[in-house]
């Protein structure tokens, strides 16, 4: 129907009925609201996956992130890396000019160029991506296999331990999971074979964040 009215989220289709507003204090029969027939235009689903992806960059920064930008930024790359960088010119400068004879003589690209670069490219975080990569997949590994774990305890029918005159307190079971499930996970965590999104929301930001 072109002139139906048309619905949006979260409203209800409630045509004005004859008589709605009249005060009784007794049932009063009444004629049930003709069906209407509606057309989808756009399911819920498409709007919030839409909303999803457009503010998927506009999360707030996690604590994990905050405490690396801390100490790879702050801490080695804007301290920590000029202050050995300028020690060590200093020091190649003070053995050109008055030292020469007792370190021995080196070309002038040895001392200002390749010894600079051996002492502070260590600092440099060339490696230290990779490792963050790997250590949020094994973590999200250990979550994936701890939440499978509670999945199947579940399935334990459950022991009140009230019921027990002993005044020791309930057994809860240990945590134990096989590291073949861990290992699997982590590879299909880290190769993207995994349903869980673990690249663009990680769990373990989150419960860093809120512990």
């Amino acid at each position: 129907d072109p002139d139906a009215p048309i619905l949006h989220a979260k409203e209800v289709y409630s045509p004005p009925v004859h008589g709605a507003n009249e005060i009784f204090s007794s049932p009063q029969a009444r004629n049930p609201l003709k069906n209407k027939i509606y057309r989808l235009q756009e399911t819920p689903y498409l709007s919030n996956l839409r909303m999803a992806l457009e503010q998927a960059l506009d999360r707030p920064v996690t604590y994990h992130n905050r405490e690396r930008h801390l100490v790879m930024i702050c801490c080695i790359e804007q301290l920590a890396y000029p202050i050995l960088l300028i020690i060590v010119q200093l020091g190649n400068v003070l053995r050109h000019l008055y030292f020469q004879e007792y370190s021995g003589s080196a070309h002038w690209t040895e001392l200002f160029l390749l010894q600079p670069i051996a002492v502070t490219l260590p600092l440099l975080p060339i490696i230290f991506p990779i490792f963050w990569i790997v250590l949020n997949c094994f973590g999200m590994a250990r979550f994936k296999a701890l939440f499978e774990l509670y999945q199947s305890s579940k399935k334990v029918p459950f022991v009140d331990p009230f019921e027990d005159a002993d005044i020791s307190g309930p057994n809860s079971p240990d945590v134990v999971y096989y590291w073949a499930e861990l290992w699997e996970n982590f590879f299909n965590i880290i190769f993207g074979r995994e349903t869980m999104m673990s690249r663009s929301a990680s769990i373990l930001h989150v419960l860093g964040s809120v512990t």
